[in-house]
């Protein structure tokens, strides 16, 4: 058992959803992660990775910018979520994310 400090440590902003190209059998779309990716509307299956929104070290900068901290990534009543942990006698747990997860949709497995 813990309690959790829950905290937006996605990118920020996202980039939208936008379809790109849709046929009667896929739809192809960049994802909120800027990922473009082929969803077939006929099977059930993982869409196919087109393109990332990493390419090279070049791209960091720009992206890095999405990733800084800013009060609104945090909950609104914060001192209440921390008194509520911290009344709760629990561990307290703050997640970080996934290193492999997030480096792996941001670059792919084989640019990772």
């Amino acid at each position: 058992m813990w309690s959790k400090i829950r905290a937006n440590l996605d990118i920020s902003p996202t980039f939208g959803e936008e379809v790109l190209e849709e046929t009667g059998d896929y739809r192809i779309f960049r994802d909120e992660w800027g990922i473009i990716k082929q969803d077939w509307k006929h099977s059930s299956c993982i869409p196919r990775h087109i393109d990332f929104t990493l390419k090279s070290a070049a791209d960091w900068p720009e992206f890095k910018k999405r990733l800084q901290p800013a009060p609104a990534r945090l909950p609104v009543d914060l001192e209440g979520h921390i008194r509520d942990a911290d009344d709760s006698g629990y561990p307290i747990v703050i997640h970080t994310a996934s290193l492999m997860g997030w480096t792996r949709n941001w670059m792919g497995v084989e640019n990772m």
